[in-house]
């Protein structure tokens, strides 16, 4: 990969093409079974529920009708033993039903075999056959499936990323009137435009991180923020605040730790703040942006672009795309520099923690590794968690020194004892790479509520977890769903993890032959 490619890599990732609410077939709607039964698919990949409904038969009519070849009541009984609407709830007989009615070329069994095989419903997981179904559908007109085709385009996992052929599927099923395909049409537009300006960029190396093959997929689109800043000069700090909440994209409130979109504006500033510290404190690099967008403008939190700097370094560490961005902005700005060299020389934990950071990206010879570390320490001196953490990182690491587990772990508690969530994540993610016993890792439970909280971290663990079966029982589809929705993120480690999963099942086809780009 070149140096133009792998820059707007790292920093554009790919568009948010998969969400629960967009990915539901405008034919489910309110008057689906299983909307009403409130099924709750695997957000990337939903079921397409026919406007054709048996609900008038008795059970034991659609029975007959589907023994006797009929593909529609065939895929109408899948999804009754799915939902369990009428019989009893069975995956294995909603997957045989599936494929009676896909043998029989009706698109729409096609498209829901498809993700069926993507979720691992009732079968094994194989995003390849997934591909293969789905497309079978787009083929023949099915505008969810056409959608979903051009998905899969956009993702480099399953076929070669190509913007062109995704755009091509998009637009069939735009112009069905199909909601979900105009949005991503005006993303994907958005995204091929922005790699035509990196790819016009004259100074190539000015990332202050080193891009990630291969990476794909992320929901962290912060164009609001800026869009919102903007409106500083004639609106309150408080109004902004809130407006920048409002203006987050659905997709991406979980990130931040947000849920429940309908109630946010009856959350008081206070509640708000509370809820993003506590995802910042997690692990959640879209909640460190955040913050430090809010604290660079000076929006509820104190202006400060040291604190501002800190926040996205953490960021940075969480692999957020977009926090080498801000970082990159402060440091073109002689003020910044010279308040940081200020505060430094005045000892201040944060400012020494920002510099040291900073240095480190640069430290190449002994001597700079040296004072990047003095430094640091300096920092950690004031238990300052960000340099406890960095510091654990760097001796289990044995990056700029000598490698030393126990130190590492040492630092590692010293933050958790200080509250931090990230730390005690960390912490277990080092010691499933010593493979510790399950006693040593957080509950299920402990990740479940993480997560939620906003974590990426958690997310990595319990993609482990379910593609080893250590401690919880093994499950390929689920360690796919965490991994996904960790790479959405921006998180290489995920996307490794996701692409290995899918190169474990790759066919010897040359449609599913990936280059590197």
């Amino acid at each position: 990969m070149n140096n133009k490619h792998s820059r707007y890599t790292k920093s554009l990732i790919i568009i948010l093409l998969l969400t629960t609410s967009t990915l539901f077939p405008q034919s489910a709607g309110k008057e689906s079974l299983a909307f009403k039964k409130k099924l709750n698919p695997f957000a990337f990949y939903p079921l397409y529920i026919p406007e054709y409904s048996y609900q008038f038969l008795e059970s034991f009519s659609l029975v007959q009708k589907a023994n006797h070849g009929d593909p529609s009541a065939q895929l109408e009984l899948s999804i009754r033993f799915l939902t369990g609407d009428g019989f009893d709830t069975d995956t294995l007989k909603a997957v045989y039903w599936m494929k009676k009615s896909a043998a029989q070329e009706l698109p729409s069994a096609k498209y829901n075999l498809g993700i069926f095989t993507m979720n691992g419903w009732g079968c094994d997981w194989n995003p390849f056959e997934a591909y293969s179904l789905i497309k079978s559908a787009a083929n023949n007109g099915m505008v969810e499936a056409e959608y979903l085709t051009g998905v899969f385009f956009t993702e480099n996992l399953t076929v070669q990323r190509n913007y062109d052929s995704a755009g091509f599927w998009f637009k069939k099923a735009d112009a069905k009137s199909f909601k979900p395909a105009k949005e991503a049409l005006t993303r994907l537009e958005k995204m091929v435009e922005l790699k035509k300006q990196y790819d016009q960029a004259t100074n190539p190396d000015a990332p202050i991180t080193k891009p990630q093959k291969n990476q794909s997929i992320t929901n962290a689109d912060l164009d609001f923020i800026n869009e919102s800043l903007k409106k500083k000069a004639k609106e309150s700090d408080t109004s902004i605040f809130r407006q920048l909440i409002i203006t987050t994209p659905a997709d991406m409130k979980p990130s931040l730790g947000l849920t429940g979109s309908d109630s946010l504006l009856e959350f008081s500033i206070d509640t708000i703040i509370t809820i993003i510290k506590r995802a910042a404190n997690a692990g959640s690099p879209e909640a460190n942006v955040f913050i430090g967008r809010c604290c660079e403008a000076g929006i509820v939190y104190n202006k400060s672009v040291i604190t501002a700097a800190a926040y996205y370094i953490l960021a940075l560490h969480l692999e957020s795309p977009y926090a080498g961005y801000y970082i990159n902005k402060l440091i073109s700005d002689p003020s910044f520099n010279a308040l940081l060299n200020k505060e430094t020389a005045k000892k201040h934990a944060e400012a020494l923690y920002v510099y040291s950071s900073l240095q480190a990206l640069n430290a190449d010879g002994q001597e700079q590794r040296n004072f990047f570390l003095n430094t640091l320490r300096e920092s950690e001196k004031s238990k300052y968690i960000p340099a406890i953490i960095e510091l654990a990182e760097i001796y289990f690491r044995g990056k700029y020194t000598a490698k030393d587990s126990a130190k590492a772990f040492y630092y590692w508690a010293e933050a958790e004892k200080l509250g931090s969530k990230e730390a005690m994540l960390s912490k277990a993610i080092a010691s499933m790479l010593l493979n510790a016993s399950c006693d040593k890792l957080p509950s299920q439970t402990q990740l479940t509520d993480l997560t939620a909280e906003g974590s990426v971290l958690s997310l990595l663990i319990q993609g482990y977890l379910f593609e080893s079966g250590k401690c919880i029982p093994q499950n390929k589809s689920k360690a796919v769903e965490c991994y996904r929705k960790a790479a959405f993120r921006g998180n290489s480690t995920a996307f490794s993890s996701l692409k290995r999963l899918y190169d474990e099942l790759r066919p010897f086809k040359a449609e599913f032959t990936l280059t590197e780009e």
